[in-house]
């Protein structure tokens, strides 16, 4: 008979967050570590602290419950005394509102048993189109080292062989989960969905009910005081037009005259511009020019001209 070994369990610690070996020794030496007590002496103040909140949260909705009862019930006992006929229309208003609460309760029941069975349908689809037959016993696992092995769900047993027959691999381990994983997800959004317009609609009935109660309060306290009026009078704002002064001079006719404009007699300065057509009118009649030649006039020297000289004839 070949040998084969049996995984360990495991167990999880809630408080901890972490696997442990599920035997008495590994079970008591965790219990007894710091970091687990700490854990959950952590654990039962944030309940302890919830509790006294939650507590301290339904006594205020209790006492706002009783003022409310009892103002209702003052009214409703002034409304009889004023109007005997009130207590057959109260009865008839209450039946008429207790009869549409309870259709309304059954359109919802109606639509969540609809919900249910989409739902339902949808996760025997889902179920149908992964692949996980029963069938198949042994699954594929990999140890630390990194090396497949394969194990029965049934027997516990573990061996290194492919086993015969069928078997779940790890890809198809993995893609079961993430399905599942999935298909949770989404059973879990439409759960919060559906309790979030339970509680939508349960917070708009309480807030009719409640309208319909305080509708009919008679208003307690004192009355309020009119206004005193005020022996003086109010306050209003003087608007004063100032009124021109009249200081009695004597008016005095005037003639329009037409003044000429003036004109400015200075000349107007003209500019003339002198075209030239040739060079040939400025060239000196010493200096003879040849056709197609341009010629220049030579700088004569004068050596009696002053000119500088040097002083020492070293």
């Amino acid at each position: 008979m070949a040998d084969y070994w049996k995984s360990q369990e495991r167990k999880f610690c809630d408080f901890c967050k972490c696997w442990i070996s599920n035997n008495k020794p590994s079970v008591q030496f965790h219990e007894n570590g710091k970091k687990h007590q700490e854990n959950v002496a952590r654990r039962i103040s944030e309940i302890r602290q919830k509790s006294a909140k939650a507590h301290e949260k339904k006594l205020e909705v209790d006492k706002e419950m009783e003022k409310m009862e009892q103002a209702a019930l003052q009214a409703y006992l002034k409304d009889i005394e004023s109007n005997p006929d009130y207590t057959s229309n109260v009865i008839k208003e209450e039946v008429a509102r207790a009869k549409a609460e309870k259709e309304q309760r059954l359109k919802e029941a109606e639509k969540e048993r609809r919900q249910k069975e989409t739902l339902s349908a949808e996760a025997e689809a889902t179920k149908s189109t992964v692949e996980t037959p029963a069938s198949k016993k042994w699954f594929e696992a990999r140890s630390p080292e990194g090396y497949s092995y394969y194990w029965n769900v049934e027997t516990g047993e573990s061996k290194w062989e492919l086993p015969e027959g069928a078997y779940v691999s790890l890809e198809e381990q993995l893609k079961e989960a993430e399905e599942k994983k999935k298909l949770e997800e989404k059973k879990k959004e439409e759960e919060e969905k559906k309790r979030a317009e339970l509680e939508l609609r349960k917070r708009k009935l309480e807030i009719e009910q409640t309208n319909e109660r305080t509708k009919h309060l008679p208003s307690f306290g004192p009355a309020p005081r009119p206004a005193r009026p005020d022996p003086y009078g109010g306050w209003q704002t003087v608007q004063t037009d100032e009124e021109p002064v009249d200081l009695q001079l004597p008016e005095q006719e005037y003639v329009e005259l037409n003044v000429p404009e003036l004109q400015s007699d200075a000349p107007k300065i003209e500019f003339k511009e002198k075209v030239i057509t040739s060079l040939k009118d400025f060239v000196p009649d010493n200096v003879k020019q040849e056709k197609g030649v341009s010629a220049f006039k030579k700088r004569k020297f004068n050596p009696k001209g002053n000119a500088r000289q040097r002083l020492d004839n070293d």
